[in-house]
Formats: structure tokens, sequence, C-alpha cells
């Protein structure tokens, strides 16, 4: 018995995998029969809830030999302290043509100040009386759950999807150093689509290294007039800051001190928004 996946599409909060599995019948050890079948499963996920669900759709597509009668049990686990309950029924016989479907729901056990990750595990096991029985097996794209954000309830967000932010747009001078950057940079790091995005940095004092680096008085001299400061980019609290690329793909500017001031909040409430963590990659679009 085996299962392949036929496609798996995903953004940092939902997942659609469709699975294509065959079936063989075995009756005193020899193959009699086959049945083949596909699988459709979409997961939506919270940011703001460690509670999320999933669709679940089985697809009888052909029956052969004797597999007619095969009944199937679906059993779905995602371990440490997550539970599952599951609504889709068992002991349903496969026919050709017909889809059994329901709902699985999940409930993360993250605890506070902590991050869980995970993927959801399925054995889709077909039985028949006087028949060897048999399983499929697979699992989901990994996700996390995490409770490492104060001012927000704990959520999960599949880590791999690389979210893109946006909150620049709204500080003009900035996003024009950004802009300038990103498209004289051979890398474009953070562009979207450009395949470099930048990582999350928390450490407090590399991001204070990452700043005087690029934007201290011994580099970049005094301010040129009244209410500016320095502005670097690539940000000075992602892995990418200070001297870590090239001359070309990080660059400088003297921007409204206004603007500065408020860029620091705009980075952390859209990485909160998105759960982006330490060491997570995002996209900068401006």
């Amino acid at each position: 018995m085996n299962a392949a996946a036929a496609c798996n599409r995903y953004n940092r909060t939902q997942v659609c995998q469709s699975i294509t599995f065959r079936v063989n019948v075995l009756r005193n050890r020899r193959p009699v029969g086959f049945l083949t079948g596909q699988i459709t499963q979409a997961i939506v996920f919270s940011t703001k809830s460690r509670s999320f669900r999933e669709s679940f759709a089985l697809t009888t597509t052909g029956v052969h030999g004797r597999a007619g009668g095969v009944r199937e049990t679906l059993a779905v686990s995602c371990g440490g302290g997550c539970k599952t309950r599951s609504g889709v029924p068992k002991g349903q016989v496969l026919r050709k043509g017909a889809t059994i479907k329901g709902r699985i729901t999940y409930t993360d056990g993250v605890r506070p100040g902590k991050v869980h990750s995970t993927a959801s595990r399925y054995a889709l096991t077909f039985t028949k009386p006087g028949y060897t029985p048999g399983a499929v097996s697979w699992k989901s794209i990994g996700y996390r759950c995490d409770d490492t954000i104060k001012t927000q309830r704990p959520g999960c967000v599949i880590p791999r999807f690389a979210p893109t932010m946006t909150a620049m747009r709204k500080l003009p001078h900035i996003a024009a150093n950004i802009r300038r950057i990103q498209t004289r940079g051979p890398g474009h790091y953070g562009r979207p689509g450009s395949g470099h995005p930048l990582h999350r940095l928390t450490d407090k004092k590399q991001q204070d290294k990452n700043r005087r680096a690029v934007c201290g008085r011994k580099v970049v001299g005094p301010p040129p007039r009244p209410g500016v400061s320095c502005d670097e980019y690539p940000f000075a609290s992602t892995r990418e800051g200070g001297t870590k690329l090239g001359k070309k793909d990080r660059g400088t500017a003297w921007v409204p001190s206004s603007e500065q001031n408020k860029q620091a909040g705009y980075i952390t409430s859209s990485h909160n928004t998105q759960r982006v963590l330490n060491g997570d990659a995002f996209y900068v679009s401006v």
C-alpha cells in the first residue's frame, strides 16, 4: 500500500494537501484486487488561538478485483500536548465514486512562554473480514504553536512560509531608502520574489552592534541637519543587519526622526501579527 502527495499549497495560516493512494487487497498473502483513492485536506490555523480545524475528504476513485467491501478507519495525532478530535466517519465501506467527509479539530497544549513545533500524523487503516488488514500513513506540513508574545494570546502558524511586511509603506522616507537598496543590491535582500528573505533577530545586544556598525557616529558622522536620524537597511533587528551583507546589498539614509521613532513599533507589530519569531524569515514590501 502506498500514498503520494499530488499537491501541497500553503501560506502562513493555511495549508491544502491532496494525496493519492493505492491499496492492494491480500488474501492468504496473495493480491486479489486493489482500490485507489484521493484524500484532500485543508487546515486553517489562527495567529490568536491554539485551536484550529481541518476539513478532510476521502474519495474512492477505483475498486478492482475483490476490493469491494473494504472499510476504513482514520486515526489522527499531533504530538506533545496537542489534542485531536476527529469527526471523520469510521467503518465506512469504500465505494467507487463515493466521498467520505468530516472535520478534525485540534487544540495545542503549548504552555506560557513556550513553543511547540509539530505536524499532524495520519494513519488510514483498511479492513475486510477474511483479508489481510492494511494501512497508509502520512503527515502534514510542519506547523508551530507558541505562547511567547506577552501582548497576544497564543497562536499557530506555518513557519516555513515567509510572510511579507508592508508596514514600512506608512513611512515614505524609510520606504524610499528600502526600495533603493532592494533595487540596487544584487541579492535584492528582503524584496518579495528575490529568494533572499530577511531573518528576525531578537538579541538586543547584537541589534545594537548591527546599528552601530552602519549608523554609529564614527561611521556616518553627526546628523546633517536637525530632526533627522540614520536609517539602516537591512534592519538592525535582522540577521542580515549591520555589515553581514556586502556593501551593495546594504545602506543607510538620513530620514525624519518622526519616522524613525515609529519604525520599531511598526516592525514589532508586524512580527506579532504574523507570529514571526527569532530566526523566522520574512520579506519587506514597499
